[in-house]
């Protein structure tokens, strides 16, 4: 019953007014109608009190409608079905949030013993689902999974956010990165996931395929925080068997798919597994800009582990402090307790590995990318710069400003903080392994920001 209504919306009220079947031409224009408002307060009232995962897939049947054998970028993709598409993708991220938040409100209440305030909730969640598209414009910083999808599913949705997404993000970022590593005249830039680059230029970078990106990345990482398994295992088949088979053909394979390690959701659990994983990553793709993105997703999951679920990572710090003890102290409460002294320990143990692993790949990076020629050559700058050249420097034109000597003397194109353009990826000692991620299948959730995207691993420029 509440799948043949769900499909009835989709199929027989909302895709008559998508641009590909009636005279609107945008999201926006779609999201103002009046029939899709009806369709859609009806959808995510379903996707809370019935089933989300007919919500999921009569979405996932109706995208893949609109794009029939290929994927967005493709040639028989028009203007009209990506602003359809955007539109249902948005659509169903704001019913995945709406699930989430009552699922988080829900097991928080329990967990405090407390009796919800049904008006404030019941008033709340029809504020947050009035607002289209709010999914994508909240930090999203979530303390709990929420039920898993269908296992085949979530597969299904994995694989529909690759054929939909642009990479706008990577492309970015590997472009940055391009200019500081390799100069302005380099072709690297020009090499980096061509067709995407290509048909970005040939549309004048719309605005909507940033739009299509970042509501993506908010449903990747619905799915690491409630299909961890299924997330794991895409995974392993995108980026770690690719990178056994031939490490060498890393862009064609997997530059658009390390966007997903940035979705991971963190835990004290799957922490060791992830940095394990990075690490073994990071040997293979040393010194190449790849690697630069790799440690740049890195980040971007580590840091909204650490803002989302602040507790736990103060947690670990109490823990490696322990472990850096001399002798190992059971916890206060239920010192007694055999049970609680082993649970204690083991959770000590895992800090130390965590520890381990950090140092490890701090000292790679530092010694992969020369920090400490780059510490120098600033530091160098700096103190051969008076009060007097600093203050009037402020008076010169923007096209008087020029490197200090020193400090391009420092920052040669090609050389040991820049590789060369074409210089093989060295093979890494102890390569990735399958089984790297196993741990991380245990993990619960994460969440979105679009600020936090911003932010890099390692600043390169002098």
């Amino acid at each position: 019953m509440v799948r043949s209504l769900v499909k009835h919306l989709f199929f027989e009220r909302i895709l008559p007014v998508l641009p590909v079947e009636s005279y609107l031409k945008t999201y926006g224009e779609v999201e103002a109608n009046e029939t899709f408002l009806m369709c859609r307060s009806v959808i995510m009232d379903v996707s809370l009190a019935q089933d989300v995962n007919a919500v999921v897939e009569e979405t996932i049947t109706l995208i893949e409608l609109i794009l029939r054998e290929g994927d967005i970028i493709g040639e028989n993709i028009s203007p009209e079905a990506v602003q359809s598409i955007l539109a249902l993708i948005r659509l169903l991220s704001d019913s995945l949030e709406y699930f989430w938040d009552h699922a988080e409100v829900t097991q928080l209440s329990k967990a405090m013993g407390e009796a919800l305030d049904d008006v404030y909730e019941r008033q709340k969640r029809l504020f947050s689902g009035s607002m289209l598209g709010y999914s994508t414009h909240r930090p999203c910083f979530h303390s709990s999974s929420p039920a898993p999808l269908k296992s085949e599913l979530a597969t299904r949705l994995l694989e529909t956010c690759t054929r939909i997404k642009f990479n706008t993000e990577s492309i970015r970022m590997l472009k940055d990165m391009s200019f500081h590593l390799y100069g302005s005249t380099s072709i690297v830039a020009g090499s980096i996931l061509p067709a995407y680059q290509a048909y970005l230029k040939d549309k004048n970078h719309p605005s909507y395929a940033e739009k299509v990106d970042l509501t993506v990345d908010y449903i990747l990482r619905f799915l690491a925080a409630s299909n961890p398994t299924e997330f794991t295992t895409y995974l392993k088949i995108k980026v770690l068997k690719p990178l056994l088979e031939n490490h060498v053909s890393i862009e064609i394979k997997v530059i658009q798919h390390l966007n997903l390690f940035g979705c991971v959701f963190l835990s004290r659990k799957n922490l060791t597994r992830y940095l394990e994983t990075i690490k073994n990553l990071s040997n293979t793709m040393k010194k190449s800009i790849y690697h630069c993105l790799l440690l740049y997703y890195a980040s971007k999951a580590l840091t909204f582990w650490m803002m989302a679920r602040p507790k736990e990572y103060t947690e670990i710090f109490r823990y490696l402090k322990d472990s850096r003890s001399s002798e190992v102290s059971t916890p206060d409460s239920d010192a007694n307790s055999h049970s609680t002294t082993a649970s204690y320990n083991e959770e000590v143990e895992r800090c130390k590995a965590i520890s381990q692993l950090a140092s490890s790949i701090f000292d790679d990076i530092y010694s992969s990318f020369n920090i400490s020629t780059l510490l120098s050559a600033v530091n160098s700058y700096h103190s051969n710069s008076s009060p007097q050249s600093a203050s009037s420097s402020f008076t010169q034109s923007p096209s008087q400003f020029q490197a200090p000597p020193s400090a391009a003397a420092s920052f040669p194109s090609s050389g040991p903080f820049s590789p060369p353009l074409y210089s093989t990826i060295p093979q890494s000692s102890t390569p990735p392994s399958l089984t790297n991620l196993s741990g991380m299948e245990n993990s619960p959730q994460q969440s979105s920001s679009e600020t936090l995207g911003k932010s890099s691993v390692i600043r390169r420029e002098p």
